[in-house]
């Protein structure tokens, strides 16, 4: 019995269930292989602070509030996990670095469109063109979308491991080749 069970020991998984146990729940991880060896550790190893749909399709869908807050969620956990790995000192190579949406050829005034819409919303979005976009060692573009957060470069093997270690610590229970077949809720409110 557990109050949480995650399937998945990749880095969301291990980072899930370290914050579950530091909340005071009673936490199990299940891999259906090894930790941290999935597609998680085979990754580029790159959080980044943009969640990938532009902002107006996700507006479009879900009003302007819910899109704005789910960005804002995106860009605090991607700072919220390098703060994690400095604090636990987990050694994966964690290094800040500079964040862009280039546009490709073509594609740039819809991709400047998308920037006023997020700078609308009050979302981190500055325009790169010209000069600025020369400054940013992109491949041949006409412009780009900078943040002015940073995106997270790291080992996402050691980060899991890392993670792994403090997770135990805290009670977390791991359990590698462990294949879910179903899955069923029970009690809870």
């Amino acid at each position: 019995m557990a109050d949480v069970v995650i399937a998945g020991g990749g880095l969301t998984g291990c980072l899930t269930a370290y914050a579950c146990a530091s909340a005071g729940f009673d936490t199990v991880v299940l891999e259906r292989h090894r930790i941290g060896q999935g597609a998680s550790g085979r990754s580029t190893g790159l959080l980044v602070p943009d969640p990938g749909p532009m902002f107006r399709d996700l507006e479009r869908a879900i009003g302007r509030r819910s899109a704005r807050k789910a960005f804002e969620g995106w860009r605090r956990a991607t700072s919220d996990a390098a703060a994690l790995l400095r604090r636990l000192k987990v050694p994966c190579g964690l290094e800040l670095i500079g964040s862009s949406v280039v546009a490709r050829q073509g594609d740039a005034a819809a991709l400047e469109r998308e920037c006023r819409e997020r700078a609308e919303a009050d979302l981190d979005a500055a325009w790169a063109a010209g000069k600025a976009l020369a400054s940013l060692s992109v491949p041949a573009s006409t412009g780009a979308l900078r943040h002015a957060s940073q995106a997270v470069a790291l080992d996402p093997y050691r980060a899991c491991l890392g993670i792994v270690r403090a997770g135990r610590a805290k009670g977390v229970r791991f359990f590698e080749r462990t294949e879910v077949t179903t899955a069923k809720a029970s009690g809870g409110p």
